[in-house]
């Protein structure tokens, strides 16, 4: 970790290069696939209305503005720009508006900065060997939950922004004890929680880089409340910034917290926090970057502890223990969530990857590491590809009718039954009967509204016990599942907490009772 030495011509160069190298070839590979199963998305909705609501309010299209949900803000905040942007566009060029593609419009383009940032800070602060510059922008690319997560225009990939804003900026303080860049890692963290209010917890990576600071030999020795207020009022500004409803109905705040808290600690579905480890530790080891990535991760930060023993820099201390305590506390509390959801675990994917990166340029040092981190990265990207290549086909859900009037019992057909209408009374496990003559195309259960912990918890929840009953029933019905099932296994769908079977490729299965036996 000696990054202390300014860096040559030819080092930004090359920063320069691998940078647009990784603009570029995230571009080729995301704007492709970008609309794959747009509708799919439920949470999508609520952004980019309450956005457009925003925008119309502030143009004088509007009399008010109004959330489509009551939910923190930041990401319609933040989708703002991109959806004037498309008002103008369909002014100026007599389009149709569409703001759902402008939302993932957004989110790719703050994921790309994101991306951009998380490769100044490795080349930075941690190393500089070019082999750690190109492979954290080669999993970014092709890792499989960023290809996921990149796409939905929520607030995913703006939090991924402002977490490696806030990392990039508190490094900045350390290195050159400047208080302005302490007031822009706190607004980051800042607006984050404006994001998604647990995310206010990563207010502590600033405080450890301004008590980190104080401890340094040389460092300032004066001045501690003036650096807390900084940082609080950073924060504050940062967070109202992004909060608008908060300026006029602080009543807002309490609102939104608690259908968040009903929503993820009080679901009726919730698995054991056994159940969420056994989750996270598999879809890490195996699907979510490289293969074996927390391993590599772990070991990454225990040789770089061993290295800060003893007195060492402010900055040496905070990415060596203040940044993976953060991400560790965060992925701990994140069990004990009711609600077993991968996208929850976003920061914690994000400040591993930092190190995963470093440690597979360690790796590659020695000949015999570099062919196993050669297999490793090209296993990911092969991968990736297979992901990328099965996105750009078409969005199935939107072909269920011409799949089923090209089925050949579609003329004697009396009824189609669509299993969204019953979900009230599918999730008591009151599934409808198939009748003779009838149709029946079901929502995303398999890997996703019905599912069993890795462990084997949930297996007596209803809505899996009835899915699991109607299946057997109705076996011989069957006439396709929307997408193969192989899609599952491959891309890291089966596992508790990936939405993958919900919203790239749903889960659909169609069925057709015939009047024979009936």
């Amino acid at each position: 970790m000696d990054c202390s030495a300014a860096p040559s011509p030819q080092e930004k160069k090359f920063l320069r290069l691998a940078m647009l190298i990784f603009v570029a070839l995230l571009l080729l590979t995301r704007l492709p696939v970008l609309c794959h199963e747009s509708e799919s998305h439920p949470d999508e909705r609520h952004f980019f209305q309450s956005s457009v609501s925003l925008r119309d309010k502030l143009l004088g299209e509007a009399d008010t503005y109004r959330v489509s949900k009551v939910y923190p803000e930041g990401g319609f905040v933040l989708q703002l720009p991109f959806q004037t942007a498309d008002y103008l566009l369909s002014r100026l060029m007599g389009w149709e508006q569409n703001p759902r593609l402008w939302g993932r419009i957004a989110s790719l383009a703050y994921f790309a900065a994101g991306g951009v940032l998380g490769m100044m800070i490795v080349w930075r602060f941690l190393t500089r060997r070019r082999a750690a510059l190109v492979l954290y922008g080669l999993i970014v690319v092709f890792s499989l939950y960023y290809i996921e997560h990149s796409r939905y225009g929520t607030g995913d990939a703006p939090s991924f922004l402002l977490l490696m804003a806030m990392v990039y900026a508190a490094g900045r303080f350390l290195e050159e004890g400047k208080r302005r860049w302490l007031f822009l890692s706190g607004m980051a963290a800042g607006m984050m929680a404006a994001v998604k209010y647990p995310q206010l917890y990563f207010v502590c990576l600033p405080a450890a880089a301004l008590a980190f600071s104080r401890r340094e030999e040389g460092g300032p020795k004066r001045g501690l409340w003036g650096g807390v207020a900084t940082l609080a009022g950073a924060v504050l500004l940062g967070a109202l910034m992004l909060s608008p409803s908060l300026l006029v109905w602080p009543g807002y705040l309490w609102e939104a917290v608690s259908r968040e808290t009903t929503a993820y600690m009080s679901n009726g579905a919730a698995l054991s926090a056994a159940e969420h480890l056994a989750a996270l530790l598999v879809y890490h080891l195996l699907y979510a970057d490289v293969p074996f990535a927390p391993v590599i991760c772990c070991w990454m930060v225990v040789r770089l502890v061993r290295r800060t023993r003893g007195k060492q820099s402010a900055l040496r201390c905070f990415f060596a223990r203040a940044l993976p305590a953060a991400a560790g506390v965060f992925a701990a509390y994140n069990l004990f969530v009711g609600l077993m959801v991968l996208r929850t675990y976003n920061p914690f994917f994000a400040l591993c990857l930092l190190y995963t990166a470093w440690g597979l340029s360690e790796l590659a040092a020695s000949r015999r590491g570099r062919a196993v981190c050669a297999a490793l990265c090209l296993f990911m990207a092969a991968r990736g590809g297979m992901l990328l290549s099965a996105l750009a086909g078409p969005s199935q859900s939107e072909n269920i009718e011409s799949i089923l009037m090209a089925d050949a019992h579609w003329p004697e057909h009396t009824d189609v039954m669509y299993m969204g209408t019953y979900y009230d009374t599918i999730r008591m496990g009151e599934f409808p009967r198939l009748e003779p003559g009838e149709y029946a195309v079901t929502m995303a259960f398999e890997h996703g509204l019905a599912r069993r912990g890795i462990l084997g918890g949930g297996a007596q929840q209803p809505i899996v016990r009835g899915w699991e009953a109607f299946q057997r029933e109705n076996e011989r019905y069957l006439l396709r599942r929307l997408y193969p099932a192989w899609y599952d296994w491959a891309f890291g769908y089966w596992v508790p907490g990936s939405t993958g079977a919900q919203f790239e490729f749903p889960s659909i299965y169609l069925y057709y009772r015939g009047f024979e036996g009936a």
